[in-house]
């Protein structure tokens, strides 16, 4: 199976803003069937439809549960992969390509040269980023984003709307809440030139021990 071709679809929160707002179905089952049937019907025969489970996910929705029997009926079952513990940026540079509804790990593909699809309403949907056809075309014609224009992209929204840290964890608040001042004391942010080739080592944040700190 390592050396098959594979497609990788990161599964997002059914509770998460994202999904419920800015999904036509509201809810990642719907998101499930869809890309495992157009997997059967579109996608090439030796390739392997890989689904990986967000890190914070409760299981409150079995998710697993749900392609399992889609793959089944689709008779697709030894073609389906579901792993935990979120997408490791390895994983994603080796994918044919991402299928996501709108998650931030679209921009980690792109990033990665990967072609991505969304499903839903993603800021990053855009012509020249990712698919703009039809899902059942995207496995087969699907192709990576242009580099200047999400290199142009990704300054703007890293200068325009990111501050560094998170929600989780008290290192992240800490990196949220110093960041959101020193924007807020800021009259005029400027896009960077460019942003360097390699960048830091995140730092871990104290997650609780049941969660592995993966970024979905």
């Amino acid at each position: 199976a390592a050396s098959q071709p594979f497609y990788l679809f990161p599964l997002q929160l059914n509770a998460d803003v994202q999904i419920r707002h800015h999904f036509s179905s509201g809810r990642m089952e719907p998101a499930v069937e869809q890309v495992i049937a157009s997997f059967a019907r579109c996608a090439p025969g030796d390739a392997l439809l890989v689904l990986t489970e967000h890190p914070l996910e409760t299981g409150v929705v079995d998710l697993e549960r749900a392609a399992r029997r889609c793959a089944q009926a689709a008779g697709m079952e030894s073609r389906l992969l579901y792993l935990e513990g979120g997408s490791p940026r390895e994983l994603v540079r080796h994918c044919r390509g991402m299928i996501t509804v709108n998650s931030t790990m679209g921009l980690v593909a792109m990033d990665c040269g990967v072609p991505v699809v969304a499903l839903g309403q993603a800021v990053y949907a855009l012509p020249g980023l990712t698919h703009q056809g039809p899902l059942d075309e995207f496995w087969l014609h699907g192709a990576p984003a242009d580099p200047l224009l999400f290199d142009a992209f990704r300054r703007v929204v890293v200068a325009r709307t990111q501050i560094n840290g998170g929600f989780y964890g008290g290192r992240a608040i800490a990196l949220a809440v110093q960041g959101a001042a020193r924007r807020l004391e800021q009259h005029v942010t400027q896009a960077p030139a460019a942003l360097p080739a390699s960048r830091p080592r995140e730092p871990e944040f104290d997650l609780p021990n049941a969660l592995h700190p993966v970024a979905q």
